[in-house]
């Protein structure tokens, strides 16, 4: 086998469960492969939210996929998949999503 400076998916035990091959893929891209995949559930739900009704309201939208991106950034830190820092930036975006719709003017 040749050397690279990642280990083998063969390395791992991948009977224990579907979360080593998500360990796996973390250890080769340094943590940016679960970071990627949040920053996915972010859009595809505020575009989800934004396209559902003919008013598509931006500010609901964003306030509402912040609070799901939150959540699920709360479940992968438990699984040990993201870092403190994303769960700061993740509650930061739930923070000004919430305090925009609490000052916007409705018409």
């Amino acid at each position: 086998m040749a050397d690279v400076p990642y280990p083998y998916i063969t390395e791992r035990n991948l009977t224990l469960g579907f979360d080593q091959i998500l360990y796996y893929i973390n250890e080769v891209t340094n943590s940016w492969a679960s970071n990627m995949i949040i920053i996915g559930i972010f859009i595809v739900i505020m575009f989800g939210v934004y396209n559902r009704n003919a008013r598509g309201d931006y500010l609901e939208a964003f306030a509402i996929s912040g609070f799901v991106t939150f959540i699920v950034s709360i479940l992968f830190w438990v699984a040990g998949f993201v870092s403190w820092v994303t769960i700061g930036m993740t509650f930061t975006i739930m923070v000004v999503g919430f305090v925009g719709l609490l000052f916007e003017k409705r018409k």
